[in-house]
């Protein structure tokens, strides 16, 4: 689903950067947060760093960063640990999903600074 996913994204014009483990995509967001327009992740990811640890790390960088998770859990764990304004779409989707959620999210971001 992942490589599915990321050749929909590039097919649209997006370069992707993927990371299986939570702490190497927070190092790659501090990194790279220039250069980094959204974020899709999901909660579980291969190590003990979480979905949603590495989307607070992002607004922490960028606070108006659009934020996508991807994920079994119920509305009631985005709710509870997810950041504002961002979107949540349960598994199993289709990758077109998060295509039309990224580009409602940065048509309706403001840039900051």
């Amino acid at each position: 689903m992942l490589a599915e996913l990321a050749d929909l994204l590039e097919e649209a014009g997006f370069q992707v950067i993927t990371e299986g483990r939570g702490a190497a995509a927070i190092e790659t967001l501090i990194d790279k947060s220039s250069e980094i327009s959204a974020l899709v992740t999901d909660v579980t990811l291969a190590d003990a760093t979480s979905g949603w640890d590495v989307a607070h790390k992002a607004r922490e960088l960028n606070p108006s960063l659009p934020v996508i998770y991807t994920t079994s859990y119920d509305v009631d764990a985005w709710s509870a640990n997810g950041v504002p304004s961002s979107v949540h779409i349960r598994k199993t989707f289709l990758p077109v999903q998060v295509l039309t959620a990224l580009a409602q999210l940065l048509n309706t971001s403001r840039p900051t600074g």
